[in-house]
């Protein structure tokens, strides 16, 4: 029942991307395919007093989606061409051999990422370890340490790791721009642990969504998207450095993280500690040499995962692990104490109005615990795929302890121990699985988001439910409204867009294409091929002059950020179509999205929806494309979520007959 540190998920493709254009490739051999396709990494150190030292890890794909989908793998080969890569790959960059010294103060270092690279001259995608994907949950622990040290000693502790193993390619390796190195080596043990001085960034480049044709003779199962990127600055599980990520190649998007410079970031770290009904007393991880870890903040995800045993039939199941390894003991620590005094009155009868939500999301696992405990030697029925050698005799419903309840409650996550990771999903969890009922998963969630924001942490009004939710979002400390901060904190967190890869900055916005902080998109959605006259759209563009982006029958939307400075008011929207007939228009300045008509169904019909853009229909001099821009509407429409978030839509006919 150990809560898992937040793993980066295999995205959705929720806007449409274009795809790169695949050579039809017979067998699936890499000497099929016209070229790999590329990422671009750029990191840089906006710090003037400390040296950044990345560490790339990639986790290995069994088997590889994303190759199945570039290689054009059909349905009925899924199971013979996995291209699998087990086993986790990394890549000291600027480090640790002798003179490398990381990314220097005002340095920056550059790395270009294939989506793989062959360790033999010809792949057999049968085989195991004939590549190495880079592509998919890809991880970077920034290390650091003052700028006339060298490496910190945890980093030269994995650099000195015996079972690494060198890895030789035949073709293709990333590289590591100009004087920048890249050392790649296998790995079996020692990964970063969360008491090093390193900050956790995650990403996952491309994207394979399963191909809706997969049926049909000749199609592949799975699509492949070469421009996809998907990314997060980690502060679920603790905070140490100040970073912000943003896409290459895509300067329409903002950036997510904390912005802060390095001496600020510490400097809000230490009010936080020394804020008597917040973060005094905050339990802080022990170092390898027995010292207390300076400035690095453990969230209650992390410290509850760490620090409760889970060992069923044991004496000391669901109690405080011993010894403690943060200090003070997270058993002896005041707010730790607090939050589950808090919670124990709730589950005792108190009437607070924070101990609803408290309750209702506690019964929910509650149930999700009884429901693996019925089900775990089911394997056959539910398809969890539990190793049941593992707990012969699963725990029961008493053994479930208080401390158990809070690691998951912190951590929002489902009783799956010894089963697959997507068994007893919370969402799936009896009672709670059907959102047409008025109990429900959705509604549930939506209460434990509140609990996390509780009072208003945005506006500094702090409560008593998760106080490190205050230190990153909180506006009197870190105030980085745009990062994660609890498990799934999706909304304000993860990012996925387009792009040809990342940008990553430790101690400010210095060099980002874009000094904004990431907003909510519009998303564009047209229609690609007339079903009467045949015409389709070849390109788009966005916020340019001309239409550049090739268009794709499968995901026929885009999206522009409503934007900050660059606002989507000023952005001009263009397409190409097969008759290289131009198609123009703009959102109106006058008409900001949070003023456009909510959703209904006449809304193909209302004027007031098509307002926003019917000055610029004047833009198309052909009077077919004029009124084919007659029939552009926008809305905008309120998720059921706890932020009531909105979503802004722009929607396009396909274009019009010959004119």
């Amino acid at each position: 029942m150990i809560v898992p540190a937040r793993r980066l998920t295999k995205p959705l493709l929720g806007t449409a991307l274009a795809i790169w254009c695949l050579v039809a490739g017979g067998a699936g051999g890499a000497a099929a395919q016209t070229k790999i396709p590329l990422m671009t990494i750029v990191i840089y150190n906006n710090s003037p007093d400390a040296r950044i030292y990345p560490l790339m890890s990639f986790p290995g794909q069994t088997p590889d989606e994303w190759l199945q989908g570039f290689f054009k793998v059909k349905k009925a080969e899924l199971g013979q061409k996995t291209y699998a890569s087990a086993g986790t790959t990394r890549m000291y960059v600027n480090c640790c051999a002798a003179g490398e010294r990381g990314i220097p103060p005002g340095g920056s270092v550059t790395i270009k990422l294939p989506l793989y690279s062959p360790r033999v001259t010809v792949i057999d995608p049968g085989k195991p370890n004939q590549l190495i994907e880079w592509w998919q949950g890809g991880n970077i622990n920034l290390y650091e340490s003052p700028k006339a040290k060298g490496p910190p000693a945890a980093l030269l502790k994995l650099w000195r790791d015996a079972t690494q193993k060198p890895i030789r390619f035949a073709s293709d390796p990333p590289n590591c721009v100009g004087a920048a190195t890249c050392h790649i080596y296998s790995a079996t043990t020692g990964n970063p642990q969360p008491n090093e001085p390193q900050q956790l960034v995650e990403f996952t480049l491309g994207a394979a969504p399963v191909n809706p044709n997969n049926a049909k003779p000749g199609q592949p199962y799975y699509l492949f998207d070469p421009q996809n990127v998907d990314y997060d600055v980690s502060y679920v599980n603790s905070a140490y450095l100040p970073v912000v990520m943003e896409p290459f190649g895509n300067d329409l998007v903002g950036y997510v993280g904390a912005p802060n410079s390095v001496a600020d970031f510490n400097t809000a770290v230490a009010a936080f500690l020394k804020t008597g009904n917040l973060g005094q007393g905050w339990p802080l991880y022990i170092g390898n040499d027995g010292r207390i870890v300076a400035g690095k903040v453990p969230s209650v995800l992390e410290i509850l995962a760490a620090s409760i045993v889970n060992d069923p039939g044991k004496a000391n199941d669901g109690q405080w692990v011993s010894p403690p390894k943060f200090r003070p003991a997270p058993a002896n620590s005041a707010p730790i104490k607090k939050l589950i005094n808090l919670w124990r009155r709730c589950q005792n009868g108190n009437a607070a109005a924070i101990c609803k939500n408290i309750n209702d999301a506690t019964k929910l696992l509650r149930v999700n615990f009884s429901n693996y405990i019925a089900n775990y030697r089911n394997n056959g029925q539910t398809g969890w795929g539990c190793d049941q050698s593992k707990e012969p005799h699963p725990p029961d419903l008493q053994s479930l302890t208080d401390l158990q309840l809070l690691q998951h409650l912190y951590g929002w996550v489902q009783f799956n121990e010894h089963c697959a990771a997507d068994a007893n999903l919370l969402q799936h969890t009896p009672g709670y699985d059907d959102p047409n009922k008025p109990l429900n998963y959705q509604k549930i969630k939506n209460e434990f988001d509140a609990l996390q924001y509780w009072v208003d942490v945005l506006k500094g009004r702090y409560g008593p439910f998760h106080p490190y939710v205050a230190l990153i979002h909180g506006p009197t400390f870190l105030d980085a409204a745009y990062t994660y901060a609890y498990s799934v904190d999706d909304a304000v967190g993860n990012m996925q867009t387009d792009g040809t890869g990342l940008i990553i900055a430790v101690g400010g916005t210095k060099h980002l294409p874009n000094p904004d902080h990431a907003t909510p998109n519009v998303n564009f959605n047209y229609a690609y091929k007339s079903l009467s006259n045949g015409n389709y759209f070849t390109k788009y563009g966005r916020c340019r002059p001309a239409p550049a982006t090739p268009t794709n029958p499968n995901f026929s939307s885009f999206a522009v950020p409503v934007g900050v400075t660059r606002k989507v008011s000023a952005c001009l929207i263009t397409f190409l179509d097969n008759l290289q007939r131009n198609y123009r228009f703009q959102i109106g300045a006058r008409y900001p999205p949070d003023q456009w008509p909510w959703f209904h169904a006449g809304i193909d019909s209302d004027p007031a929806a098509h307002a926003p853009v019917a000055a610029s229909c004047k833009l198309n001099r052909d009077p077919a494309i004029e009124k084919w821009c007659d029939f552009i509407f926008v809305y905008r429409k309120r998720l059921d979520d706890a932020r009531g978030t909105v979503e802004y839509h722009v929607q396009i006919r396909e274009p019009p007959p010959k004119s």
